[in-house]
């Protein structure tokens, strides 16, 4: 594969994920909210990943800005990245089918919010900031750019402890001993192992 090879597996992956999301934003504003933990916070958080996990692989896909920090990875990794972005997506959209109408891109509470623990939640508890820690190491590996790939993992790693501890802290709120009885049965990224 060449370098516009990659922009366009990139470019298609990219535009797959903004549908999935898409369509599950236009659900959530037809959800009946009950409360926001940190909203202000929250949407800030939100507009940064956003913005750094998506701004510069458009401009990687289209303009020669970011050469300069390109690295060298063989077209075997490259090839990886692109088929772990593709099944990061699957991921991703069984994600958010499994949430439903729990589903929002703040930490907060719907007036028919449930505990979900089917599909990946059966194993871990934050399945969602798991897929977008992948996007981020994917998205590295598809364009071989180290500015790409700091800007993807740091956006994450910065309001990951935030989220994760706001988020546990309204389940618990919300769902008492039967959350924390979830907590005991699964990882937060990653299955438990025993």
């Amino acid at each position: 594969m060449n370098e516009i090879d990659y922009k366009y597996a990139l470019a298609f992956l990219l535009i797959l994920s903004a549908i999935i999301r898409g369509m599950y934003e236009i659900k959530y504003k037809k959800t009946e909210k009950m409360i926001a933990y940190f909203e202000g916070r929250e949407r800030f958080f939100v507009i940064g990943v956003g913005f750094f996990l998506s701004v510069p692989a458009v401009v990687y896909l289209l303009t020669d800005w970011l050469n300069f920090f390109s690295i060298t990875l063989t077209n075997f990794w490259r090839i990886f990245g692109v088929l772990l972005m593709f099944a990061n997506v699957l991921f991703f959209l069984w994600v958010h089918i499994s949430l439903g109408n729990n589903w929002s891109p703040i930490v907060e509470l719907n007036k028919t919010h449930t505990l979900i623990t089917k599909g990946p939640y059966k194993f871990i508890r934050h399945p969602m900031y798991a897929s977008i820690f992948i996007h981020g190491i994917a998205l590295w590996l598809v364009t071989s750019n180290i500015f790409i790939g700091l800007c993807a993992f740091l956006s994450f790693a910065i309001i990951y402890p935030f989220r994760i501890k706001s988020e546990e802290k309204m389940m618990i709120d919300k769902f008492g001993d039967e959350y924390k009885n979830y907590i005991k049965k699964t990882g937060r990224l990653f299955p438990k192992i025993f």
